[in-house]
């Protein structure tokens, strides 16, 4: 597959910290309204079996809660994996993930504008880890009804934030089977990833830098899954996991149907780096 990317090393160094003000409080996603379409916390609304993650509240509003497909693929709950604070902990060996829905595509209504954001960690994973592991992706209705296809080959899903075959590396995977926005970050650090697609380009932040950007046209299915920690297909209406597993832990994420613009990422980026400091 063709990469096509400008990079720079990232360190674990942060900017200043400081959260803008919103009408009635300080700035928290929901302070984005209608654009936020999936937002879900480890430490919040989260239901667990025996310590692993079997469901999770959407605290959007909007009702796209997370389910595991069955005891063998839930991702254990660690309670202190980022900075002391609970997250997600995905095992790539043990083929962890968590989807919106197990049956029916959802009305995420993406489009060809949206931005993919995490708090999470890249983790090493003893150098056994696959090439293009998943840690956002996203499955249009086409795939859900049957194809049995995974999301890196639709034309309305894509692979929001994976790993590169090079496994420091971050970036998206388009339908078109290219790597973009490829950028490498230190490995078992905690980072706050922002992808963002406007209709030309895809744009990768790491804790509120920009570290790459391609060129990317692409319209998501107004309809679909979102899957956390694996590359997902459709067989018989139902969802399986294609492979693609990530490595790493993440202690929050959010999706919405908007290319955030620089006022509404710096906001996203000192809330997130306050409430998980």
């Amino acid at each position: 597959m063709p990469l096509i990317t400008k990079r720079r090393t990232f360190g674990a160094s942060s900017p200043a910290i400081h959260i803008p003000a919103a009408a009635g409080g300080a700035w928290t996603p929901a302070s984005l309204g209608a654009a936020l379409r999936f937002w879900v916390k480890a430490d919040t609304g989260v239901t667990t079996s025996s310590g692993e993650v079997t469901a999770v509240a959407d605290q959007s509003g909007n009702g796209f809660n997370l389910v595991s497909s069955g005891a063998a693929f839930e991702p254990p709950s660690l309670g202190t994996g980022y900075n002391g604070h609970a997250t997600f902990n995905f095992v790539s060996l043990d083929q962890e993930y968590l989807t919106t829905n197990r049956t029916t595509a959802q009305a995420f209504n993406l489009g060809s504008q949206s931005s993919w954001f995490m708090a999470g960690t890249m983790d090493a994973g003893g150098g056994s880890l696959p090439s293009n592991a998943h840690a956002l992706a996203y499955l249009g209705a086409t795939s859900l009804a049957g194809s049995g296809t995974a999301n890196y080959d639709q034309a309305d899903s894509v692979g929001a934030i994976i790993r590169n075959t090079t496994l420091s590396q971050l970036c998206m995977l388009n339908p078109a089977r290219a790597f973009g926005a490829a950028g490498t970050v230190a490995l078992d650090t905690p980072m706050r990833v922002l992808m963002v697609f406007d209709n030309t380009n895809a744009t990768l932040y790491v804790n509120n830098t920009q570290i790459a950007q391609s060129t990317a046209t692409f319209t998501l299915g107004s309809s679909g899954v979102i899957a956390l920690g694996a590359a997902i297909g459709g067989t018989s209406g139902t969802l399986t996991r294609i492979g693609a597993h990530w490595y790493g832990k993440m202690a929050e994420v959010l999706v919405t149907n908007t290319a955030l613009n620089s006022t509404e990422r710096g906001q996203l980026d000192a809330y997130a780096a306050a409430r998980l400091a």
